[in-house]
């Protein structure tokens, strides 16, 4: 098992010789690879998720600095600069 270790690979399984104590304990091992396996696949899910929403939130943000450029600029051709004073 010092590959799992070494490696974290959570799928590789202990095999099973017996329905011993030490077969009861092979059992133990054996699910708690597969829930960490189901951990790690979720945590995986959810920081593609988190990577995705954080693409999108910076290209909005991108998109409102441009905005905020053109109407300053605009603001600053068009006299004293201010909105609804003419």
């Amino acid at each position: 098992m010092g590959r799992v270790t070494k490696d974290e690979d959570y799928s590789l399984r202990a095999k099973k010789t017996g329905n011993d104590e030490v077969g009861s304990l092979i059992d133990g091992f054996n699910t708690m690879l597969a829930r960490i396996s189901e951990r790690d696949r979720r945590l995986k899910e959810s920081r593609e998720r988190v990577d995705a929403q954080t693409r999108s939130l910076t290209d909005a943000n991108d998109k409102l600095k441009i905005a905020m450029a053109e109407s300053n600029a605009a603001k600053g051709n068009s006299g004293n600069g201010q909105l609804g004073q003419e």
